[in-house]
């Protein structure tokens, strides 16, 4: 069994109970955060602290795959991408969440190249998880936190940009409301959380 598997699944638990009372993720873009969300969740358990002195990673750049066991793919895992800060290893971006349109084919995907299948919700999740992994990356890469206080960090911006939505969040809300809770936190960090976002297509 994987784990990162288990706590994906579990964390769609999470998602739809603090969104709209547990009726709010119903629209395309809703479903397909629903994904990213626990995506994200699973990249949060099996991602350690150290990783950042292996060769390759020093910013958290490197490839990180989910469900790679489910799949036998160290690399890929079961997505079309594996997640990274790096658009040298998955170039997606906000755009390609649009249903037809080709992927930029500047990297190697599993499958999806074409652009058919993007508005899935699994496709779409895959979006929103690799922002999210940015504004982690961001936060982890910010010589004001430990490993252990970054990741507390944006498990609190996580929690409570969830309990900012209503029925049928668009992915602009969700950053909006992950960005609120920054900046009524820390001027510092909502100006690296904004930055994360606008990398991947939504500034």
């Amino acid at each position: 069994m994987d784990n990162g598997v288990i706590a994906h699944e579990y964390f769609h638990h999470v998602s739809n109970r603090l969104v709209n009372e547990a009726f709010g993720l119903i629209n395309l873009q809703g479903g397909g955060m629903g994904e990213g969300w626990s995506d994200f969740c699973s990249m949060m358990l099996f991602v350690r602290e150290g990783e950042d002195a292996l060769a390759g990673n020093d910013e958290w750049q490197d490839a990180y795959g989910t469900g790679v066991y489910v799949d036998n793919s160290a690399y890929f895992g079961i997505r079309r991408a594996p997640y990274s800060t790096d658009f040298a290893v998955n170039d997606l971006t906000f755009q390609h969440i649009q249903e037809g349109l080709a992927l930029p084919g500047t990297v190697p995907y599993q499958f999806g190249a074409s652009g058919e299948g993007n508005s899935e919700e699994h496709s779409t999740g895959e979006i929103w998880a690799n922002m999210l992994w940015e504004v982690y990356a961001a936060l982890l890469n910010d010589s004001r936190y430990t490993y252990a206080q970054a990741q507390v960090r944006m498990q609190d911006y996580v929690i409570a940009g969830l309990k900012t939505l209503g029925l049928t969040p668009t992915m602009i809300e969700a950053r909006d409301g992950i960005l609120a809770v920054a900046r009524a936190t820390d001027q510092d960090d909502y100006e690296l959380i904004a930055a994360a976002f606008a990398k991947r297509g939504i500034g």
